[in-house]
């Protein structure tokens, strides 16, 4: 449980600043692909006009977003309390939320123009579908963007380490993302992430189907403004 686990495991993290920004997740272990999707999430935030304010679920450190502190609010939402004194050291405000607790969601700060980020945080949930649609019931009335990064459940190799692996983490497909944010898919893009590589969606199903095959992570970007 993410409760139990995942809170312990992030505040001895931080407390040992023990961040050193690199990717590690079923047998992968790369500060290069961590790089590449935490800049492709950047870009996106900012991509088409500045947020009226940023929520970043699940933010730990706060690295991803705190370089937009300067332009706009951005609210740091996570379960360790510890990772939030590190994000709210880089200029972001923080926001106890428990991602096992759906109802510390109605605290966010919503309102038109907001950009919600989660990057890499769903697997620390254990129903991350269900946190994607309690999450669009509760912004669907406003206009707001989400982007997201999540690790690509497709992935040849993952699936061989997650065959052998004990320790489990609670993946959520690219379909299943677009199906639990449907009231906010006005507007939807998609990435396919390699170590230094960014891949756009393309037109071709057999170019699809082999980014799928190929690529670690996926980022998306889906709105209703």
């Amino acid at each position: 449980m993410y409760k139990t686990n995942w809170i312990n495991h992030f505040d001895k993290l931080a407390v040992a600043a023990h961040i050193n920004h690199t990717y590690k997740l079923n047998g992968f272990k790369s500060k290069l692909l961590a790089r590449t999707f935490r800049q492709c999430v950047q870009a996106l935030i900012v991509k088409y006009y500045i947020p009226s304010n940023i929520i970043d679920l699940g933010c730990g450190d706060g690295s991803v977003t705190a370089q937009f502190s300067s332009i706009t609010k951005v609210f740091g939402c996570d379960g360790s309390t510890n990772m939030l004194k590190l994000a709210s050291s880089k200029g972001l405000i923080p926001i106890s939320l428990d991602f096992d607790d759906l109802s510390t969601l109605t605290r966010l700060p919503i309102i038109d123009g907001t950009c919600v980020v989660i990057c890499e945080s769903l697997v620390c949930s254990s129903n991350p579908y269900l946190l994607l649609v309690s999450l669009s019931h509760i912004i669907r009335q406003s206009k707001v963007s989400v982007v997201l990064s999540i690790p690509n459940p497709h992935n040849l190799l993952r699936k061989a380490f997650n065959f052998f692996e004990n320790s489990k983490f609670n993946y959520i497909t690219e379909s299943a993302v677009k199906v639990a944010l449907s009231p906010i898919t006005n507007s939807v893009e998609t990435y396919y992430i390699l170590p230094g590589v960014i891949l756009p969606t393309h037109q071709s199903t057999l170019l699809k189907t082999i980014y799928r095959l190929i690529s670690f992570n996926f980022v998306l970007r889906l709105s209703n403004d």
